[in-house]
Formats: structure tokens, C-alpha cells, sequence
């Protein structure tokens, strides 16, 4: 199903994970309302498959909105720049640690907080 919106493999991970989501709430997916809203939204947001797996992943893992609720996949557009910012900020975070020099010596410095202080003071009058 190589289409203007995506590879057959990412349309196949995008049909998985709505099928997941769909079985971990003992469901049945509305195939067809949803591959109706899949069609739409990638049409009129230029999204490629990837691009909406990313938004529901997002949508679902770190905003914990469920899609099998009526409205199924009515938010997905109220996400993607969202998404997008989220995406970004996890590329470069992955860049820093691929990047990170982790045979570089460090030093870790423990500055005693306000507690640990109180309770030296403490101690000392006891003596």
C-alpha cells in the first residue's frame, strides 16, 4: 500500500499500533472510520504514515490521550507541532548522548544542604 502519504512498511506500523491500542482496551478498532480519518488527515495536514504514527505515539505514550474514546483520531491536529517540537528536542537530545565524551574524568562536588547543616548543629549541643 505504497502510497503519496508513505511506505507500505510505515502504513503496516501505523495499522499495528492502532491495533494494539485497540486490543490493550478490549476493543474492536472502527477500521473504516479510521482509515477514512488516516486518509483525511494525511491529506490535509501533509502528513506521510510515519508522521501520524509519530502523532498518535505522542498523543497516547506522553499525553496519555486515548483514541478509543469517540472521537478516536479528532485530536491528531491539535498535536502535530506538538509532536514536531517533542521530536526535535528527542533528535537532539540522542545527538548529545551519542556525542558525549563518557572516558572524560569528572568531578562531582557534594555541597551539604540546609539539613545536613541543621543537623551538625544539633549534634554539637549534645556534646
Amino acid at each position: 500500500m505504497a502510497s503519496n502519504y508513505g511506505k507500505a512498511e510505515d502504513y503496516v506500523k501505523l495499522t499495528d499500533y492502532i491495533q494494539k491500542i485497540y486490543q490493550d482496551s478490549h476493543l474492536e478498532p472502527p477500521w473504516v472510520l479510521l482509515m477514512s480519518q488516516v486518509k483525511y488527515l494525511c491529506k490535509q495536514h501533509n502528513l506521510k504514515y510515519i508522521d501520524l504514527l509519530n502523532v498518535i505515539q505522542y498523543m497516547t505514550q506522553i499525553e496519555g490521550i486515548s483514541i478509543t474514546d469517540r472521537d478516536t483520531l479528532g485530536l491528531v491536529p491539535y498535536y502535530v507541532e506538538k509532536t514536531d517540537k517533542y521530536m526535535q528536542k528527542y533528535k537532539e537530545v540522542r545527538k548529545e548522548i551519542k556525542n558525549f565524551d563518557y572516558t572524560a574524568e569528572s568531578t562531582i562536588k557534594i555541597k551539604p544542604t540546609q539539613m545536613f547543616s541543621n543537623r551538625k548543629k544539633k549534634n554539637e549541643n549534645f556534646d
